[in-house]
């Protein structure tokens, strides 16, 4: 995906197990990184890959870590994001967090069906926010965005309440 014609990020670059070895990757690849030329690139890399993504110069910024429980607690009291009166807050939130302009991105990703999004706003200035969707296992976070590790815990807080997953 392009962002305003200076960023791209490919994600989901996955070839069905029972595919890998056919020849499918590469092009897939190669088409990728020709409609992103030009581009600052971002990758939602696999670990066990990360070998092959350095062989055309891509070197690893941040790690993922994984969590795996079940749902509950209290949640703080917190914006919830489908009642903001429009996506442009979160968009202004976000510049200066991600590397170019996505209120389109956001518009989408928002208001997906089953999905929860929760905001941190203290006399109207936010301090972060973050989003948890269903996924073939569970759900998922993000993005999540927060100015300090106690925005990020309220916000995985408010997430974990709706029942999705806990913290701990």
């Amino acid at each position: 995906m392009s962002y305003d014609g200076a960023f791209g990020f490919v994600g989901l670059y996955i070839v069905q197990s029972g595919r890998r070895g056919q020849g499918y990757g590469m092009p897939l690849w190669q088409r990728a990184m020709a409609r992103l030329a030009g581009h600052n690139i971002g990758l939602d890399g696999v670990i066990a890959q990360q070998d092959n993504y350095r062989k055309p110069g891509f070197a690893l910024a941040y790690r993922n870590i994984r969590y795996q429980g079940q749902g509950g607690g209290d949640a703080p009291d917190l914006r919830e994001l489908v009642a903001l009166p429009s996506v442009e807050v979160v968009a202004d939130y976000e510049r200066g967090l991600f590397p170019a302009p996505r209120a389109a991105f956001l518009r989408a990703w928002l208001t997906l069906p089953e999905s929860h999004g929760a905001a941190y706003v203290d006399h109207e200035k936010w301090h972060g926010y973050g989003v948890a969707r269903r996924c073939r296992v569970g759900w998922k976070v993000g993005p999540l965005f927060a100015d300090s590790p106690d925005v990020a815990e309220a916000l995985l807080a408010s997430l974990a309440a709706k029942n999705l997953f806990t913290i701990s």
